[in-house]
């Protein structure tokens, strides 16, 4: 009997450690890293993004986190919004690659905050990062079709954030806890 999908994705993700991923996947992963960082400085000094940073800021919301270019703590769901609206205004993102998708503002904005509030390593962050980019390509891709899909929304990949804790990704944790 073959498996579903979710129960494949799953398996992926539990079995995806650091020392398996190749080094030209860490590298390219790196590399888009640093561009969706430089994406999201740019984004924050852009006139809607310096407003959209004061908004949050004078709501006082717990000072969890960090916020990239705008020098101050915010809760962790305030700075993941922060964060994807500084990617998409800098106008940086990658979505010409193979067909249109854009992994690189949908998974690691959201990672750079949850990283710091969880206190991870940076082997646990880039293997996060593996899986939440992989997730999406497999997941998102117009013009692929693997794993017997044609399109599912964005939030699969930032969804694929592994949990520190239990080695089990935040989108299927009654799956993993059996």
């Amino acid at each position: 009997m073959e498996k579903d999908i979710t129960t494949k994705l799953v398996e992926f993700a539990l079995h995806t450690k650091s020392e398996n991923i190749p080094k030209e996947v860490s590298e390219f992963c790196k590399l888009l890293t640093l561009k969706t960082v430089s994406g999201m400085l740019a984004g924050s000094a852009k006139p809607s993004g310096r407003k959209l940073a004061r908004i949050i800021k004078k709501q006082k919301h717990p000072e969890e986190v960090g916020v990239i270019g705008s020098g101050f703590n915010t809760s962790l769901w305030e700075a993941v919004f922060l964060h994807a609206y500084f990617a998409h205004a800098s106008e940086l993102e990658d979505d010409r690659f193979n067909g249109g998708i854009s992994w690189d503002i949908t998974v690691i904005p959201l990672f750079f905050p949850l990283a710091e509030k969880l206190n991870v390593s940076g082997k646990v962050f880039m293997e996060s990062l593996v899986l939440g980019l992989e997730v999406t390509a497999r997941t998102c891709l117009f013009s692929a079709k693997h794993l017997g899909l044609g399109q599912v929304p964005g939030a699969i990949g930032p969804a694929q954030v592994p949990d520190t804790l239990s080695g089990c990704g935040f989108f299927f944790p009654l799956l993993c806890n059996d």
